[in-house]
């Protein structure tokens, strides 16, 4: 049974918009610049009506091989291929172009037929999920991730970077630059610094071991970019009540443990009301559900950067757990370029760093995957000495008990090295620390050009 079989068990008329696609058909002829804004949006296959595919993709032939796109050059080549017929003869080709009179409005009807196509295919798949739930024939995990792995799929070719001649994306990156570094501040002068920021396509990793405060870092950068830009937060781990009684205790001074003790919550910031920040605490989440959730927060909100909280436990298909992490890093990362915005993905470290006298963890201590670090743009981890009772540096530097490293092991668009910010447990909150601030950095950070 075929697509549009399918579809007709339900409707005698699938969704599709016929009259549209005969209003791109006849802008192209009418003026064959409109091709270049029809080929960004669409394939033959999106067309319903069978005559305007075929006349489509006799349009891409002659654009593919350089030559004009009109009535007479597409029925010569329809003849060709012996398909004239196939649209009806020369009289529905003819009446395409003078049925038009202007060819401006291709790239809002290409949407609409992109719009059409991609509800016939949502209905064909389901009905074939449909068919296989009635017969039993699959495991009903194994059809779950099917289905997320086909609706992923139908969207994503929609999200993917067209190919731009190399003058373009020089163009592109000057006009970055001239306008301030693409991406989102931290609110940590040091980190902001040594990164540029946290950049739009970048994975960047946040790595350490439990009760380092990878949860809290996290946060405290969600919550600063999130005064002024949305963020979309994913914690597999803790609860949505629980963030926010970091946040509240970060905010006020009065802890966590205090807050529950005395069953009082003290009164918070209005910044923290009017935080754009927003939680899902759902419990192993399939990296299908991840990007799909994104999409829909990237369209409704413009999100400016995604946390992931933590990346052992998101769920995707692999037949070693060393496979299955590889597939949930490989996946973030295409989630950061796909949706041009920042994804920072918690990641905890094996037992390796604590059995060396050095406690200070390195790229090899990532947890079951080197792909982690392959896929990463930038891997950060986060060292508290006093955690280890600790109390001086290798180099006789003594630690004080707030003291937190993080230390930037790779950096694809930047240096490397360490960064010294100060962390309050009872506060769960990551502080700059004064004394590694200098004026030139306070000003850089403070520029309204650079951080816009």
């Amino acid at each position: 049974m075929n697509d549009i079989e399918h579809i007709n068990q339900f409707s005698k008329q699938p969704p599709s918009c016929t009259e549209v696609e005969r209003e791109v058909l006849g802008a192209i002829l009418l003026d064959n610049r409109s091709i270049n804004v029809a080929i960004e949006n669409l394939q033959p296959e999106y067309f319903f009506d069978v005559k305007n595919k075929i006349i489509f993709s006799t349009m891409l032939d002659l654009y593919n091989r350089n030559e004009s796109i009109d009535t007479i050059t597409v029925y010569n080549e329809l003849q060709k291929k012996n398909e004239i017929e196939g649209i009806g003869g020369v009289g529905y080709l003819s009446k395409l172009s003078q049925d038009i009179t202007s060819a401006s409005n291709v790239e809002y009807h290409s949407r609409i037929i992109v719009e059409k196509w991609l509800y016939r295919t949502v209905i064909s798949e389901s009905i074939g999920m449909a068919d296989k739930s009635f017969k039993g024939e699959i495991d009903v995990f194994d059809l779950i991730d099917e289905m997320l792995t086909k609706f992923i799929n139908i969207t994503s070719n929609l999200f993917k970077r067209k190919i731009l001649a190399f003058t373009k994306v020089l163009e592109n990156m000057i006009d970055a630059i001239e306008k301030g570094m693409s991406g989102v501040k931290t609110g940590f002068i040091d980190i902001d610094e040594k990164l540029g920021m946290l950049r739009k396509t970048d994975l960047i990793i946040l790595a350490a071991r439990p009760a380092m405060g990878k949860t809290s870092l996290s946060l405290n950068i969600a919550k600063n970019i999130a005064e002024k830009e949305p963020v979309l937060y994913f914690s597999m781990e803790m609860a949505s009540e629980q963030l926010a009684s970091r946040l509240i205790a970060s905010d006020t001074g009065v802890s966590d443990s205090q807050m529950y003790a005395s069953k009082t919550v003290p009164k918070f910031s209005k910044n923290l009301i009017n935080l754009k920040l927003f939680i899902d605490d759902s419990s192993a989440l399939h990296v299908n559900e991840i990007r799909s959730k994104v999409q829909q927060m990237k369209r409704e909100k413009d999100i400016k950067l995604v946390v992931v909280d933590y990346i052992q436990l998101a769920v995707a298909k692999g037949s070693t757990r060393e496979q299955e992490i590889s597939n949930i890093s490989r996946s973030l990362k295409a989630i950061a370029k796909d949706f041009d915005i920042p994804v920072l993905a918690l990641s905890q470290l094996n037992r390796a760093c604590e059995l060396r006298s050095d406690k200070r963890p390195l790229l090899a201590d990532l947890r079951e995957s080197g792909s982690i670090e392959q896929d990463a743009d930038v891997v950060m981890f986060i060292f508290r000495p006093s955690v280890y009772d600790i109390r001086t540096s290798p180099s006789g530097e003594k630690y004080d008990e707030n003291f937190a490293e993080i230390i930037i092991s790779k950096n694809r668009k930047g240096a490397i090295g360490s960064i010294g910010l100060s962390f309050d447990k009872e506060r769960t909150l990551f502080k700059n620390r004064a004394l590694s601030i200098t004026e030139e950095q306070f000003n850089y950070y403070q520029r309204p050009d650079i951080f816009a």
